[in-house]
């Protein structure tokens, strides 16, 4: 049985900041996450402000060759979206491999970035794409790149009134994947997660439940061939990630999933053969 809290359903984002602005005040959208915490640890928050019945949260558009996704925009709604398929399959792919389909139903796409986990699948793919969290809180609207939301596990950037209440994700050519490897088959945290996405000749390249926060890095692949692109990626990501050894496997087998996952994506993102990107 949960201890007693204060429930509130704002309705508008000047009402939820005004909410949270209080003492032992914690933010909900989907719930997947905090109700989880609440009964597996038995800390539970004096009150929880629900934005769900927020407007202008919902949905995904597209504004000003930007698509926009809602803070209470869930991962199902994510998957089936015809813009996002379209634009950007990556999205797809890493949002299938999320949980099972009953908790997509629930869970959100900000609220996946903003539980801050090492092992988020949301994060790196949104990451290279070069996604920035909208955020809104007693200061007013600012807008920052998504990587900067990270500072540690469980942690993030925003003050306690703030709310992320939009990813914006600018659209342009480009093609990626996501691979999540995890111990089993269905419904598991990753052991590692790996996006990397080629954009003319930049590729970008973000790891999670490697380090405490997502990793990521980017890469001018001019004239490159394709197997110096993998060697030196391989490289770059060996130099960033610090994995840990814990039940979901060892740092140095985490390390060498990372290693097969990018040659595994390169291999389809850059050109065949041995010429030039």
């Amino acid at each position: 049985m949960l201890k007693h809290f204060d429930y509130h359903r704002p309705t508008s984002l000047k009402q939820a900041v005004e909410l949270l602005s209080q003492p032992g005040a914690k933010l909900i959208a989907g719930g997947t996450d905090l109700i989880v915490s609440m009964r597996s640890s038995g800390k539970v928050p004096k009150a929880v402000v629900d934005i769900k019945c927020i407007e202008e949260l919902k949905g995904i558009s597209l504004l000003d060759g930007e698509i926009e996704i809602g803070a209470v925009t869930t991962i199902n709604q994510l998957i089936e979206s015809v813009e996002i398929r379209q634009r950007f399959p990556i999205l797809v792919e890493a949002g299938k491999v999320l949980a099972s389909h009953q908790v997509r139903n629930r869970a959100t796409v900000a609220g996946n970035v903003c539980n801050a986990s090492p092992a988020a699948d949301m994060a790196p793919p949104l990451i290279v794409l070069n996604a920035r969290a909208v955020v809104y809180g007693g200061n007013g609207r600012r807008e920052i790149p998504l990587i900067d939301l990270f500072t540690g596990v469980k942690k993030t950037s925003l003050s306690n009134n703030e709310i992320l209440t939009a990813l914006r994700i600018p659209v342009k050519e480009g093609k990626g994947r996501y691979i999540k490897k995890a111990r089993i088959k269905g419904p598991d945290l990753s052991t590692v997660g790996v996006a990397c996405y080629r954009e003319g000749q930049t590729l970008r390249v973000a790891a999670g439940a490697c380090a405490p926060v997502p990793k990521a890095f980017e890469m001018d692949i001019s004239g490159m061939k394709t197997q110096d692109v993998i060697l030196q990626a391989k490289k770059s990501a060996g130099s960033m990630i610090s994995p840990i050894d814990d039940v979901r496997a060892s740092a140095e087998y985490r390390k060498a999933l990372v290693e097969v996952c990018i040659e595994r994506i390169l291999r389809e993102v850059l050109s065949d053969g041995e010429g030039e990107v």
